[in-house]
């Protein structure tokens, strides 16, 4: 199994978003996500426990911290594989492929169509890696293409990076630290979801807050999973991931099928 090269945990930096939680307009806590570019189109993918069915916003960073504060974009209006229910105005096989997602507590994906965004900004961070650091400066964010095909290799290693709030504050703004997690191994893959091993016991839900949603990569910056979570038993060293070619599915069935945006349109929800 190759290593990573030191570079390309800023791919891995500049991929995953930090999001900030909104509810009837303040922020409630932090999370992660990643644009993808497919078929032409930009979409917005995170975790849906952040959204808690479109009862929550999600703002990006889009300019520095000024006295007047952060200058964001506010997203609502989520996409949710667990609300899509069509009854018969499908054709069949699209019905059947719908009725798929439903029944199961593993639908934890949330999805919207964006403008490309030339704007996503950074602060500079430094990511200790090993005997190294890693500089990430300001910047604009990366959008991953999502156009090609892979296959998953079990052997390979597989790295995420999020944003977690240290709990701590200077003046009135939360301390939002850096999260790279790295060298995972696969233990699972299920229909929808795969089963990373840490190599240790997670310890602390804590110590990923704010990494839900959070791009999983493999050895080849395929972007493989959406981050939702770990094992409710933190002795155990498993997190979960949103398999992406799912995801995949699911915006090709939502955003590219007339008959489902025909069925959509006239869908009173």
């Amino acid at each position: 199994m190759k290593k990573r090269r030191f570079d390309t945990f800023e791919l891995i930096f500049r991929s995953s978003l930090l999001l900030h939680i909104m509810y009837e307009g303040k922020i409630i806590g932090i999370g992660s996500g990643v644009i993808v570019t497919y078929k032409g189109r930009y979409f917005l993918c995170t975790a849906e426990h952040l959204l808690e069915g479109n009862k929550n916003s999600i703002a990006i960073q889009i300019g520095v911290q000024t006295e007047k504060g952060i200058e964001m974009l506010i997203f609502n209006d989520f996409s949710f594989l667990s609300q899509i229910k069509l009854g018969g105005k499908t054709e069949e096989a699209l019905l059947l492929a719908i009725e798929s997602f439903e029944g199961t507590k593993a639908l934890d994906v949330a999805i919207l169509e964006v403008s490309q965004l030339n704007h996503l900004t950074q602060e500079q961070i430094l990511i200790p890696i090993n005997k190294k650091t890693l500089e990430i400066s300001l910047g604009t964010k990366c959008i991953i293409s999502v156009d090609g095909t892979y296959l998953l290799n079990k052997k390979s290693l597989f790295t995420f990076a999020g944003m977690i709030n240290s709990k701590q504050k200077q003046g009135e703004r939360h301390i939002i630290l850096p999260k790279l997690t790295s060298d995972m191994k696969v233990s699972n893959i299920y229909s929808f979801l795969i089963e990373f091993n840490l190599g240790h016991p997670i310890k602390s839900h804590s110590l990923f807050k704010g990494c839900s949603g959070a791009p999983i990569f493999d050895n080849d910056n395929n972007l493989v999973a959406i981050l939702t979570g770990g094992s409710e038993d933190v002795s155990k060293p498993f997190v979960y991931g949103f398999r992406f070619d799912v995801i995949k599915n699911f915006i090709d069935m939502l955003y590219f099928n007339g008959s489902l945006d025909k069925a959509l349109a006239n869908k009173p929800f």
